[in-house]
């Protein structure tokens, strides 16, 4: 019985880590595009930071949904 409480650990501990993995790649390729677009002069420096702002949003919410389950 104890090994297997472990193996549901062990995977759902693996299925959490894998999830947050993704959104951080998927956090870094957003703040990758705006910096791209700031660079090109596509946008304000307020918009910029906004943007930024709006991909560091996404992601808290993010978090709190994959932690709530």
């Amino acid at each position: 019985m104890t090994e297997e409480i472990r193996a549901e650990a062990a995977a759902s501990l693996d299925e959490l880590m894998e999830r947050h993995i993704a959104a951080q790649l998927a956090t870094a390729d957003a703040v990758r595009a705006w910096h791209e677009r700031r660079a090109a002069s596509e946008v304000t420096s307020v918009v910029y930071v906004n943007g930024l702002l709006g991909v560091a949003q996404d992601e808290e919410a993010g978090s709190i949904a994959r932690r709530s389950g």
